[in-house]
């Protein structure tokens, strides 16, 4: 058991606990809300064809996107 240092934790012993398989999970299950258009909240077009997306999910994957959708208004 460690402590953690420097933040507010409670007393006492902190226990660490690893998910080896959340990353994937995660990225998994946004791709199915994204293809059944579940909490998307914006669409590109590519092409003519449109695709929809998740605003974070484009921010945090590219410095392109990050700029483009961190400005408001962005056209739906």
């Amino acid at each position: 058991m460690e402590q953690l240092v420097g933040r507010s934790a409670p007393p006492g012993p902190v226990l660490q606990v690893c998910f080896p398989s959340a990353r994937a999970s995660v990225l998994e299950n946004l791709n199915r809300q994204r293809e059944e258009g579940q909490l998307c909240d914006l669409s590109i077009q590519v092409q003519g064809q449109v695709f929809r997306a998740h605003r974070c999910v484009l921010a945090a994957s590219s410095p392109y996107f990050h700029d483009q959708v961190s400005v408001e208004p962005i056209s739906h």
